[in-house]
């Protein structure tokens, strides 16, 4: 058990060394989420409080004489307090973090891209090519290019670079593809800063790199959207003594589908009782957590596609990176339309894929479970269901509730969140014009 537990004890040490890169990025990723979480609506929107001290003549004693009530008046200081809103405070601390996390996590994605074979390589590079071109690198004008210059020539660097390796040197290690590809990131980065005729053209690029983090923040709440049920027929598999696994499995199961359902309609309005429910983003990093074992588990699933040791838990901590900072990002700026876009695509994906997970673990192990044996060390070696079934029909089951709640409402937010993320970057600019024209296509948009 322990030995599963502290996986990486047998990894090299020099793969133990590279490791902590992501690990590192996938605890701060976690930490930064929380820390903005709750500060949140703070550092864009914070309070001012205003004192303001008066004298008041109050009654202090009343008594009667005669006919006539008297009533004597004393002196007494009060202090009246207000509250009132600063005005917003684009919290640019918190673009330069996220862009940060989100170069650094690709770049490590892209070079494991690079160790796949020639079929799942092209496919992680066409995405890796879609996801160079939803940057928007044509908006810095580099070198005074409006166009896609810069972009091609980008993707031609990295591209060929990482087909010498895929095709011509395999035998090049790990660490020094990701050296290489680093300081390919590290010239583009300079050239940008240098060249790019925009203002500031980092923190331009951490607005206009929001729809890929939406993009890929989704992708990582797909991957570990089942992994607290699997958890559970973990919990049961470890018993010394025979118990009901069957029953227990079903009874915690369905507990934990009921609050997903509670939090489904009270998300939405259709509830509003009062009562304990399941935090959106504690829900996600429980997920998260359990995944980072989770996806070793998945390793006979994945065994033509990556290895699990590393490679595969680098790549599962750096999509995680990139989703809780991105998570963080938008909280931090009060970008409520991504919040709320996430935050929905995560009852979404967990009612959905959970649902069908537990159907795929009664579908093939139901026998297994009655018969009290150790269902988690075979859970992703179906024998009824294949584990692509689970995907496509979790997938099927979350596009449903998208559609019942009406899919251009996460469209349009992400396209919101875009324009908000821009607006922060021309407000702290002071450029006013562009942040006129922003909020003028905003409100077209919401019309």
């Amino acid at each position: 058990m322990f030995e599963n537990i502290f996986f990486w004890k047998n990894w090299p040490v020099r793969l133990k060394i590279a490791g902590l890169v992501p690990a590192g990025l996938f605890v701060f990723a976690i930490g930064y989420m929380w820390l903005a979480y709750f500060q949140s609506p703070a550092p864009t929107f914070t309070w001012q409080y205003i004192q303001q001290q008066k004298l008041e003549e109050i009654p202090v004693h009343q008594f009667q004489f005669g006919a006539f009530e008297l009533t004597v008046l004393g002196d007494n200081y009060l202090i009246f307090e207000k509250l009132l809103g600063n005005p917003l405070t684009p919290n640019i601390t918190a673009h330069y973090i996220f862009i940060s996390v989100l170069v650094i996590s690709i770049v490590i994605l892209f070079t494991i891209i690079s160790l796949l074979k020639r079929f799942w390589y092209l496919i992680g590079t066409g995405l890796f090519i879609l996801l160079l071109v939803g940057m928007r690198f044509e908006l810095l004008s580099v070198f005074g290019l409006a166009d896609r210059t810069f972009t091609i020539g980008l993707i031609v660097v990295y591209v060929l670079t990482s087909f010498y390796f895929n095709s011509f040197r395999k035998d090049v290690s790990f660490l020094i593809r990701l050296i290489i590809f680093s300081l390919i990131t590290l010239a583009a980065g300079v050239i940008i800063q240098q060249y790019a005729e925009v203002p500031q053209p980092i923190l331009f690029l951490s607005a206009t790199s929001v729809t890929a983090a939406v993009i890929l923040c989704v992708l990582f709440i797909i991957l570990v959207s089942h992994e607290i049920i699997a958890s559970f027929v973990f919990v049961l598999s470890q018993g010394t003594q025979k118990t009901k696994s069957l029953n227990h499995f079903l009874i915690i199961s369905v507990i934990y589908m009921i609050n997903l359902v509670l939090v489904y309609a009270y998300k939405f309005n259709l509830i509003n009782w009062n009562f304990l429910y399941i935090d959106f983003f504690l829900l996600l990093t429980i997920s998260g957590l359990l995944g980072i074992w989770g996806f070793r588990q998945q390793q006979p699933q994945y065994d033509n596609v990556i290895q699990s040791d590393p490679f595969g838990v680098y790549f599962f901590l750096c999509l995680g990176a990139i989703a809780f900072t991105s998570i963080a990002y938008f909280i931090g700026t009060a970008n409520d339309p991504a919040v709320d876009t996430i935050s929905n695509l995560i009852i979404y994906c967990h009612m959905g894929y959970g649902l069908i997970f537990i159907t795929y673990v009664f579908s093939n192990f139901v026998a297994m479970l009655a018969a009290n044996m150790n269902v988690f060390r075979v859970l992703y070696q179906p024998n009824r269901m294949p584990f692509f079934t689970f995907r496509f029909a979790g997938l099927i089951a979350t596009l449903a509730f998208v559609f019942y709640q009406t899919w251009q409402v996460p469209v349009r937010n992400t396209s919101a969140a875009y324009y908000n993320a821009m607006g922060d970057v021309y407000l702290s600019q002071g450029n006013e014009k562009s942040l006129r024209v922003i909020s003028n296509m905003q409100e077209r948009w919401d019309l």
